[in-house]
């Protein structure tokens, strides 16, 4: 108990309860944010179009598969038309981007409206875009933005992630990053799958209490020596797999990294040349 004169609250020095934020800077409502880089009718149907191919992907309705391609941002934005004219082309794929860096540092009004400025870039150019979600509030932001989001592996295991998620109107995909952490990611699928009531930034700039209806549109990304199991899942590998079963029957499609538009369509070329990947197109 904390008494008068006494130096502590329950043990706690003074110091720590006294402690108070270095700097405190106010952001724009969401909305506010939005009226200074709006999406127009292109970048609201590239957006609509990413979310429907990659429900269709990760749910098994369709016929396609999913190409998650991971880009540094800066060869994106200059190779973004090239990237839209391959994509349109491409048979059996329905492509999303993960940018790979922000678009600036920091977490500021300036920041989060480069960032809005650069995906409407790859929007205006057709490229719809996977969003890594670290930041819970950026979604308030971006959301409107992004066809699908990815939790990474530092955060599959944040409840309060997985809370937002279970809100988000588009696909999520959940990456365990190695062996040890996949049934970590299958838990993190099956929570965003759930109904949940948690506090969230709204698009006018308040905190209000949301109550989910969950989302079932998830997938895992898997890696080299994990078991794919009955989950829908992508294979997150740079070479073709060995193993047939990895494909079968949940896989969903691939995620590949490369440095530019270019290396991207050459290692996907080096996809097409194993019969595996033909069979299963």
């Amino acid at each position: 108990m904390y008494s008068e004169g006494s130096d502590s609250m329950d043990g706690v020095p003074d110091s720590a309860q006294a402690a108070e934020p270095m700097g405190l800077r106010r952001l724009p409502s969401p909305r506010e944010l939005m009226a200074d880089a709006m999406a127009d009718d292109r970048a609201r149907e590239t957006v609509t179009r990413g979310r429907r191919a990659a429900q269709a992907a990760l749910t098994g309705t369709g016929s396609q598969r999913l190409l998650l391609l991971r880009l540094p941002l800066p060869a994106l934005l200059e190779q973004a038309g090239q990237l839209g004219a391959w994509q349109s082309k491409e048979e059996g794929w329905s492509v999303l981007v993960q940018p790979l860096a922000g678009a600036a540092s920091g977490r500021g009004r300036q920041a989060l409206l480069e960032q809005r400025r650069a995906y409407l870039q790859c929007l205006a150019a057709g490229v719809p875009l996977a969003h890594v979600l670290i930041q819970l509030n950026e979604m308030a932001y971006l959301s409107d933005l992004v066809s699908a989001v990815l939790l990474p592996p530092t955060v599959i295991e944040s409840q309060i992630h997985r809370e937002l998620a279970s809100a988000l109107p588009c696909p999520v995909l959940l990456e365990p990053g190695d062996a040890d952490k996949l049934q970590i990611a299958r838990d993190a699928r099956q929570a965003v799958a759930a109904s949940h009531r948690f506090p969230m930034l709204l698009i006018e700039g308040r905190v209000g209490l949301v109550e989910s209806a969950g989302n079932p549109d998830g997938a895992v990304l898997l890696g080299p020596g994990m078991a794919a199991g009955d989950a829908p899942h992508l294979l997150a590998f740079d070479d073709a797999p060995e193993r047939g079963e990895d494909w079968a029957p949940a896989c969903r499609g691939l995620t590949l990294t490369a440095s530019s538009v270019a290396a991207a369509q050459r290692r996907f070329e080096r996809w097409r040349m194993y019969d595996l990947l033909a069979a299963a197109g």
